[in-house]
């Protein structure tokens, strides 16, 4: 090859690089919070959580996106990356970040310290009627009753999975069918998880929505479940409908409603209300929050194998029982400061253990992306439970 040839060759792939590299930029979000909760002298913990998701522009249409958790780390005698991958595997469900203040703290030896591990990673192709994604990455459904993925800084739980999926989009029809390895939380061996696959698809309109999700789960010991899913809107009122049956010897199926009113005025109101029921083995995501101390937020610390310790700051109690919850929302300082009273009444199927439960949610927006919770409830079943829980968050 003469040397005119190789400097236009050379001249060529430089071209290529650069204009490959210039396509290429990163783009950096996340979120942190800190927490503290208290129920009683036996029942409290604080916490502070940190995620960093830092997303990569490859070509148009072509993402690469990661995602960083804060999580709690407790080092053992025995190896370390065993420990490490358990403890892990924990925060692909539970996004408590690292609890540095817990009931039995004074009791406990265990050096404990934050650590920040890759909790997701997975590429995005997005055409305009069609998108891949393989890796690991969120997974949400409908109301989240079963699958939740949302993105607030608030969320304590979220559904990541190890996926190959594929979005196709036809007018107003959508399908999009996938592979899933879900990895158990707690589960003996390192090589063990569950294989299924899916198939979501349904109808959007402008003003509602008709969606499915059929999930096949390739174990001889687990149960399939399928999830349909509608909502409708007008300009002030909007209502959501979710159920879910899983095919078991016993029946077992899930119903969630959520409807709003939007009361327009110089203090605008929300009029809410949630009311469902579940019956058999059906529970919900732990993550679908009905109130602060019956189905969510309630501590729990869990020993596995002596692998590792979770602090469970949330466990779904509402099974085998039906539940109403009126609440409303009002908004005050330009819609920056918010307060939510609610109340939810349980009741187990057959009426013989019924609960009550009284809120009030204080939410307040310093800023446009700095936000402060208070909550505070009071249970009664058999006897009297008080819980607290202020939150500090911000997203950037």
């Amino acid at each position: 090859m003469s040397s005119a040839s190789s400097k236009k060759v050379v001249c060529f792939f430089l071209i290529v690089f650069f204009q490959i590299t210039e396509a290429v930029h990163v783009k950096w979000s996340g979120s942190s919070r800190f927490e503290s909760f208290y129920q009683e002298e036996q029942n409290y913990y604080s916490s502070f959580y940190f995620n960093l998701k830092p997303q990569i522009h490859i070509i148009d249409g072509l993402f690469f996106n990661t995602r960083f958790d804060l999580i709690n780390f407790e080092r053992k005698e025995d190896d370390f990356w065993k420990n490490l991958l358990f403890q892990q595997r924990a925060s692909l469900l539970s996004q408590r970040g690292f609890v540095f203040l817990y009931k039995d703290s004074s009791k406990n030896k265990k050096l404990s310290f934050p650590f920040l591990f890759p909790s997701q990673f997975y590429l995005d192709y997005e055409l305009e009627f069609f998108k891949f994604r393989i890796g690991r990455a969120p997974y949400h459904f409908g109301l989240g009753t079963n699958y939740s993925a949302t993105n607030s800084p608030f969320d304590l739980w979220m559904n990541i999975t190890d996926q190959i999926s594929f979005y196709m989009e036809y007018q107003f029809f959508y399908l999009q069918p996938s592979f899933f390895h879900q990895m158990q939380a707690f589960q003996s061996s390192l090589s063990e998880g569950i294989l299924s696959a899916l198939l979501q698809g349904g109808f959007k309109k402008t003003n509602w929505q008709v969606s499915f999700l059929y999930e096949y789960i390739l174990e001889e010991d687990k149960n399939s479940f399928v999830e349909v899913y509608g909502e409708y809107q007008e300009q002030n009122w909007k209502t959501k409908l979710s159920s879910s049956y899983i095919f078991s010897e016993n029946t077992s199926l899930s119903v969630a409603f959520e409807g709003v009113y939007h009361v327009p005025a110089k203090f605008p109101m929300d009029l809410e209300l949630k009311a469902g029921g579940l019956i058999g083995s059906a529970s919900f995501n732990p993550q679908y929050n009905l109130s602060l101390i019956l189905q969510n937020r309630w501590m729990k610390t869990e020993e596995f194998n002596n692998n590792f310790s979770s602090y469970q700051i949330a466990q779904a109690q509402i099974k085998e029982s039906f539940y109403v919850s009126p609440r409303f929302t009002l908004s005050l300082l330009k819609e920056n400061l918010k307060l939510q009273p609610l109340f939810l009444l349980a009741s187990s199927l057959d009426g013989k253990q019924w609960s009550y439960e009284g809120d009030l949610y204080l939410k307040y927006r310093a800023y446009k992306k700095l936000f402060f919770h208070l909550k505070g409830g009071i249970l009664y079943q058999k006897d009297w439970t008080f819980s607290l829980l202020a939150q500090a968050a911000a997203s950037f």
